[in-house]
């Protein structure tokens, strides 16, 4: 009895091509997979550095709330110390201790302008300067209010700590940390 081999190898060697192609499928669909993961993590992370430095902005615009000089009944002067605990405030909402912040206080209609600025951190952020953040605000006709209310701006800075696929194929050498700022009224 004679065995036809002959219509068995197209089988085999179809297996073998499908083998061939999945072998080249497979690391790229796992790399897919990969940097979507990872850039979700990246807009997750990004929108919690949003969300909080808005809460900071928010909790120092309604400073006589939480701020009040009980002698005078006036909103105590932003200073370091309340700084420091807005950041103590992020780095334990975020449960990171690289978290930096930045703020900067402005009172515009009066000459010169008052300003200040405080920080406490020491991730390596690249912080606008005040001078800056006031020319980029809109001009509202100041002249016309005799009490301009203060503006708050809160900068919050966190270093990406973890590798990162899609710092890594978008070529961006400077993805290292995430920056947000939220811009507040004085209430």
């Amino acid at each position: 009895m004679k065995l036809n081999l002959n219509h068995q190898r197209p089988i085999i060697l179809q297996q073998g091509v499908i083998a061939l192609e999945f072998a080249f499928v497979l690391p790229i669909l796992i790399l897919v997979i990969l940097l979507s993961f990872d850039l979700s993590r990246y807009f997750q992370q990004q929108g919690q550095l949003d969300r909080l430095s808005y809460s900071l902005a928010t909790i120092i615009s309604h400073r006589q709330q939480y701020y009040l000089d009980i002698k005078s009944n006036q909103p105590k002067p932003l200073n370091q110390q309340q700084v420091t605990e807005l950041a103590l405030i992020a780095r334990s909402q975020l449960k990171d201790s690289g978290i930096a912040i930045n703020v900067h206080s402005l009172i515009r209609n009066v000459e010169p302008l008052k300003t200040a600025q405080f920080s406490d951190g020491s991730a390596s952020c690249q912080w606008r300067v005040t001078a800056d953040i006031n020319q980029a605000l809109p001009l509202v006709l100041s002249y016309q209010l005799e009490n301009e209310p203060g503006i708050y701006v809160v900068e919050l800075c966190q270093p990406l700590g973890r590798f990162s696929l899609f710092a890594l194929f978008s070529g961006a050498s400077s993805f290292s940390s995430l920056y947000s700022r939220s811009l507040t009224v004085q209430r």
